[in-house]
């Protein structure tokens, strides 16, 4: 089992007043996710709701209707500026990166704090299922599967580069790092020592959903109708065998 190092539920409640809501956004679940098609609508609506508290905004008027490849999720956002900066941000492609460390003239990424990184191959197309738990001391751990040829690369990857660093980049942000030891094999990987199973949780369903829905802006017509405004799109994903 690898191991890095970083530093349930139903749907939220559907609230009255469908008719109040000013945001749409068109849900698209990618053909290797529809097996966890409910548990990625329940995900894909937190990432949202967690984002609006980031902004410090609530969900409000939330309606969430399914389809067959995804659902329309509308709900009401209240600012104005910070319903552009969603929807864009939502619309922001996803991407995951496990990397190996390497000098800098070699390396694909390169920071003066952590030092340069090349790319494995190993990205958020590899992902098969991303689960979070919780320790005996109470600390969180995710755990992002992968596909066999994933994990099978991973093992030839750790058995060139022993006593190297290796690391995952999420959004092209650093997020966990460990030292190659001779006891890492392929399968999965681990990440422990999370601050609490709750962040290990969000970081779960972020990966889960950044993997696998795609988020499309809709204008709302009248009523409650929506139509297709733009052509954004996030991280449209064919996973490999």
């Amino acid at each position: 089992m690898k191991r890095l190092f970083v530093m349930s539920s139903v749907l939220l409640l559907l609230l009255a007043g469908c008719s109040s809501a000013n945001t749409a956004v068109e849900l698209r679940i990618a053909p290797a996710g529809q097996a966890h098609k409910k548990e990625l609508l329940e995900a894909a609506v937190k990432v949202v709701q967690g984002r609006m508290e980031q902004a410090g905004q609530k969900m409000k008027a939330v309606n969430l209707t399914e389809e067959e490849s995804g659902a329309v999720l509308r709900f009401a956002v209240a600012d104005a500026a910070v319903r552009e900066k969603l929807l864009s941000d939502l619309s922001e492609p996803f991407s995951l990166a496990l990397m190996v460390e390497a000098p800098k003239e070699e390396a694909d990424i390169y920071s003066e704090l952590y030092g340069g990184f090349r790319e494995t191959g190993i990205t958020e197309k590899h992902v098969t299922w991303a689960t979070s738990s919780e320790t005996p001391a109470g600390l969180g751990t995710a755990t992002i599967g992968l596909t066999k040829v994933a994990e099978t690369h991973l093992g030839t990857i750790y058995s060139q580069n022993l006593d190297s660093e290796i690391a995952l980049f999420v959004r092209g942000h650093l997020m966990s790092r460990k030292r190659i030891t001779g006891t890492d094999k392929e399968g999965p990987l681990q990440i422990d020592n999370i601050p609490s199973p709750a962040v290990a949780a969000v970081f779960a369903n972020d990966v889960n959903v950044g993997s696998f829905v795609t988020f499309h802006p809709l204008t709302i017509g009248e009523g409650t109708s929506a139509s297709s405004s733009s052509t954004a799109s996030g991280s449209s994903l064919s996973q490999n065998p």
